[in-house]
């Protein structure tokens, strides 16, 4: 970032320490639910839903299923 050191010079100290603030990246995420139909033999994925939002590198996002469905464990967030 723009406040960061330029250059730093080291010295036989040890551990010298260097700050440098990074900002973290920011993505567009697409999640797509499917819902999954067996006929039988075969598997068929049919489109049901699909959410986009803006997330940062390491964030932990809440995601709401779409309506009448859940994940795996049972919840709906």
């Amino acid at each position: 970032m723009k406040n960061n050191p330029k250059s730093y010079i080291f010295t036989k100290k040890y551990n010298q320490t260097i700050n440098l603030k990074v900002k973290p990246h920011t993505k567009y995420v697409t999640l797509y639910f499917n819902q999954v139909d067996y006929d039988g033999k075969h598997k068929k994925l049919t489109l049901y839903a699909t959410t986009y939002f803006l997330a940062m590198t390491g964030q932990t996002a809440t995601i709401q299923t779409p309506a009448g469905f859940t994940f795996k464990d049972g919840s709906t967030v």
